[in-house]
C-alpha cells in the first residue's frame, strides 16, 4: 500500500531515495528550501507501494484539525522519482482518508478530480534573454538612470531585508512578521551554500533598494525585492529587474519571476518578456463548520 510518513520517521534508505528523487525536481523540493520554511516534523512524504516515487507535503494541526497546506514561499509540490509507479487518484485517495482539510498547489496539468475543488494559477518565467522592451519600460529605465540610480551586485543583505520589511510589511502588509522570519531563514541558509544572490539599487553610493534571488542548477529564482517608495516611481524596480534578467545565462538557465496571481505584479513581469506557466490549487474542505467560520473571519481581518 502507498504510505504517508513524517520525513523525520523515514528510514535511512527511504530518505536517501527521496533525496535523490527530489534533487531532480524543482527547487521547492530541496531539503534546504523546505526546512527553511518548516521543521522536518512538519513535512510528510507520500510514497508509492514500491517506495520509488515521492511527494513532499506540509502538514500541521490548527485549532484541533489536522491539515495539509501550502506554506508561504512554497509555490507547489510534485511527484518525483519513478513516475511510472505514481497514480494520481491513489495519491489523492490516501490524503482524503487521513485529512479533512487539504490545500495543496500541484505542478503541471491535472484532470478533474472529485471531491477536490481545482483552481488554476500561474507564475511567470523567462527562457530567453529579452532583446526589446515596450516604450513604457524603456521610459522607466531611462527615468531611473536620469535620477542617478545605479544597480550593482551587493553583499548588503541586512540592508536589503530592512528595506523589504519597511516597504512590504510595515506599510502594505504584503508580508507578515512570520513571513519575514521565514525569509530570514531562507536567505541565511542559502547564504551558507553560496547560492544566494543580491543586486542593490544605489543613489550616491547609498543603498535604496535590492532584489534577492536563489541560484540553482537550472534556474534563477527571484525571491523578493523592494526599493524605497520615492524611487519606485522613478523606475527603481525596473532598473533592478532589468539588471537581473540580463545577467542570466539562458543557454543553461531560465529566470523564474517567483510568480504571482496579483494582476499588477503579473503585468510588471510581462514587461520583461515573461510567459505564464500554469499550476493548480487542489482544495478539499470537510473541516467542522466552526473551523471554516474562524478561517473566514481571519481572512477578512487579514484583508483589512
Amino acid at each position: 500500500m502507498s504510505k504517508l510518513i513524517l520525513e523525520s520517521q523515514l528510514t535511512k534508505e527511504q530518505h536517501m531515495r527521496f533525496l535523490e528523487a527530489a534533487s531532480k525536481g524543482s527547487i521547492f523540493l530541496q531539503s534546504i528550501y523546505r526546512h527553511s520554511l518548516l521543521p522536518k516534523d512538519n513535512w510528510l512524504i507520500y510514497m508509492d507501494d514500491a517506495e520509488t516515487c515521492f511527494v513532499p507535503l506540509a502538514h500541521k494541526i490548527w485549532m484541533g484539525v489536522s491539515m495539509i497546506f501550502t506554506p508561504v514561499f512554497f509555490r507547489y509540490t510534485e511527484a518525483v522519482g519513478d513516475l511510472n509507479n505514481f497514480v494520481f487518484d491513489s495519491f489523492l485517495k490516501t490524503l482524503v482518508q487521513r485529512y479533512k482539510l487539504i490545500h495543496i498547489n500541484w505542478k503541471g496539468a491535472i484532470e478533474q478530480c472529485k471531491p477536490f475543488e481545482i483552481i488554476p494559477k500561474k507564475h511567470q518565467v523567462l527562457i530567453t534573454q529579452p532583446t526589446s522592451y515596450s516604450k513604457l519600460t524603456k521610459r522607466m529605465l531611462n527615468k531611473a538612470v536620469k535620477n542617478g540610480l545605479v544597480v550593482q551586485p551587493t553583499n548588503a543583505l541586512k540592508e536589503v531585508l530592512a528595506i523589504i520589511q519597511k516597504e512590504l510589511s510595515n506599510n502594505n502588509a504584503i508580508l507578515s512578521q512570520k513571513d519575514l522570519l521565514t525569509l530570514d531563514r531562507l536567505t541565511d541558509n542559502y547564504t551558507k551554500t553560496n547560492s544566494l544572490g543580491l543586486v542593490g539599487l544605489f543613489l550616491d553610493s547609498q543603498i535604496v533598494g535590492g532584489l534577492i534571488f536563489i541560484k540553482s542548477k537550472n534556474s534563477t529564482l527571484y525571491l523578493k525585492g523592494a526599493c524605497d517608495h520615492q524611487f519606485k516611481s522613478c523606475g527603481g524596480m525596473y532598473l533592478m529587474m532589468d539588471h537581473l534578467v540580463q545577467c542570466v545565462d539562458y543557454s543553461h538557465h531560465y529566470f523564474d519571476f517567483g510568480g504571482s496571481n496579483v494582476e499588477g505584479v503579473q503585468q510588471f513581469n510581462y514587461k520583461f518578456g515573461a510567459s505564464d506557466e500554469i499550476y493548480h490549487s487542489l482544495i478539499y474542505d470537510k473541516a467542522p463548520w466552526w473551523h471554516k467560520q474562524i478561517r473566514k473571519w481571519r481572512q477578512r481581518n487579514k484583508q483589512k
